[in-house]
């Protein structure tokens, strides 16, 4: 018995490394899984995938060395405001680790607080005095590492609207609430969490949501009275769910403990513990077998890059701060942001790749009217009606944000926070008349850039397995 578990087990782990090989060598080969124009004035599908790979490139780099851009604040003690939760998840691969006080920049601990000059504060900074320095101002100053958080509680989406401020995007976090997280510590991967409490989040998100789309866009396709905004809405949502599927599908991981060279253990456990490989079934039922998902991941990265492109003159490196106290990871970071808005898609003076002129514009009611610069004077109308679908339009995207507290798994939770933030954060650059850079906090230009590189990442993945999975049992 336990030969044969042995061979079963040693020949998953060749099927598993044949699949990766295979997908290593399709990463330089193109497949077009979606053609043409995308709906809602998009690019085409073709210039999208043509540019994403050197979009791909600068993203994953960037998240992946930059100190700035993997620490996240985040709040994970919020209660679900909608219903009781139960479904808590018990794997392992669930649980988040939290940054301790000497992983964050001090600076960032203490914003607003420092008393001291700027030289002195960035003398603090250097991650070689950082554990020090904190250690010094928490010794009999009053100062607490642990903090007592009262978690509140909304009973109904009502209670929990009149919290957020009537302009905002984004859900706004109780800051004495919130810890860092290192996003590189806790990938987003298969951990394991399913079931009713799973389903029942995204159930919600389609289909119990006041704005229109539950209606009209509820089984997978827009009906064709649906107005652009729904379709919008409707797309963005598909779009980072087809994401998050793929983080999921992409691999599993298990590496706690010694179980990993346990032979005991090895055949006890599915293989799926103990080898990171795609789940090709998954992937099929899930994302493969519906063209319109991965569209809907197209549209959802088009429109991510045309608000980070709208938000070139502010997010520039020699105007925004991406600064941690460490030299020479911040020179990096601003070296590859430098990198990623000269890239095509987002230089200056090319074209859109998403066109929001008009979103909230009730055709019936209102003429688009272009001018020889081709910016659509409907941005500048302030009819009532436009105002009320913009604000139905955003009270929505901020229920369906609301619904990541009432996720178990705290892995799941911690993604589809910061991608939904990210989300807002591309919303508030397009629909807002002015953005400054005073009304993006750090926390949303993190979420932004991550949100960005996920998609492109997801995209990325997507035509590799579509390149081997012809040669894979369906």
């Amino acid at each position: 018995m336990r030969r044969r578990g042995m061979a079963r087990a040693a020949l998953v782990g060749v099927c598993v490394w044949a699949l990766h090989a295979a997908m290593v060598r399709a990463g330089s080969k193109m497949v077009n899984i979606v053609e043409g124009p995308l709906e809602d004035r998009c690019c085409t599908a073709e210039t999208l995938a043509a540019a994403n790979s050197e979009l791909n490139r600068v993203l994953s780099e960037l998240t992946q060395t930059s100190r700035f851009f993997a620490l996240f604040k985040v709040n994970m003690l919020r209660e679900c405001p909608y219903w009781k939760d139960d479904g808590l998840c018990f794997s392992s691969d669930c649980a988040i680790c939290e940054c301790e006080d000497h992983e964050v920049p001090v600076a960032w601990l203490h914003e607003g607080s420092c008393s001291k000059s700027e030289d002195e504060c960035a003398e603090l900074e250097q991650p070689g005095r950082q554990h020090e320095a904190l250690e010094r101002l928490t010794q009999g100053k009053g100062l607490k590492k642990d903090v007592n958080v009262e978690v509140e509680t909304a009973v109904n989406s009502g209670g929990w609207q009149q919290q957020q401020k009537s302009s905002a995007w984004t859900i706004q976090e109780d800051d004495s609430a919130m810890t860092y997280v290192d996003l590189r510590k806790n990938p987003e991967r298969f951990t394991g969490y399913k079931g009713d409490s799973a389903r029942k989040a995204w159930h919600a998100i389609y289909t119990e949501n006041c704005f229109n789309f539950a209606k009209n866009c509820a089984k997978g396709a827009c009906a064709p009275n649906a107005c652009r905004a729904e379709r919008v809405l409707f797309k963005l949502i598909s779009g980072i769910h087809t994401s998050i599927n793929t983080a999921v599908v992409r691999e599993f991981v298990f590496a706690t403990g010694s179980s990993e060279h346990d032979v005991h253990a090895m055949l006890e456990h599915p293989w799926w513990k103990f080898w990171s490989a795609p789940n090709v079934d998954m992937y099929r039922w899930r994302i493969g077998n519906f063209p319109d998902r991965i569209q809907n991941l197209y549209f959802t990265l088009a429109l991510m890059l045309r608000a980070l492109g709208k938000a070139h003159t502010i997010l520039d490196p020699d105007v925004y701060p991406y600064e941690t106290g460490d030299p020479i990871s911040d020179l990096r970071t601003k070296s590859l942001v430098e990198q990623l808005f000269s890239l095509s898609l987002l230089a200056p003076g090319c074209e859109a790749p998403f066109d929001e002129a008009g979103v909230f514009a009730l055709e019936e009611e209102l003429s688009i009217d272009v001018d020889d610069r081709g910016i659509a004077g409907t941005l500048n109308l302030r009819s009532d009606s436009v105002r009320d679908l913009r604000d139905e339009f955003r009270s929505a995207f901020l229920n369906i944000s609301s619904i990541m507290d009432c996720v178990g798994c705290e892995t799941c939770k911690l993604w589809g926070k910061l991608q939904f933030l990210g989300i807002g954060t591309g919303l508030k650059l397009l629909f807002e008349d002015r953005v400054a850079r005073a009304d993006l906090n750090r926390n949303e230009v993190i979420a932004l850039f991550n949100t960005i590189a996920k998609l492109s990442d997801s995209i990325s993945w997507i035509h590799k397995m579509e390149h081997v999975s012809p040669h894979l049992a369906r």
